[in-house]
């Protein structure tokens, strides 16, 4: 048997990266339903997931099980 994680964004970890990779993630980030403007809205916005106790954002739709502290719990899957 196998294990399927889903992936996510480390909050600290965006807020650490250099800024050409933010760039790349804050376009995907959005804010109010809007994408953020710009980099320090980008910050600003993690800063404030943080602050809510957000240490991890999906890549996409949460999977079942997904905690915004720890990630994806992982989905058991028969190997074929």
């Amino acid at each position: 048997m196998t294990t399927t994680y889903h992936l996510c964004v480390d909050v600290k970890g965006a807020l650490l990266a250099p800024p050409s990779e933010q760039r790349r993630v804050y376009d995907t980030l959005l804010r109010d339903g809007k994408p953020c403007a710009n980099v320090e809205e980008y910050r600003s916005a993690l800063a404030d997931l943080l602050a809510d106790g957000i240490k991890v954002l999906p890549m996409g739709k949460p999977c079942d099980g997904f905690s915004y502290e720890d990630g994806c719990p992982g989905h058991p899957k028969e190997d074929d």
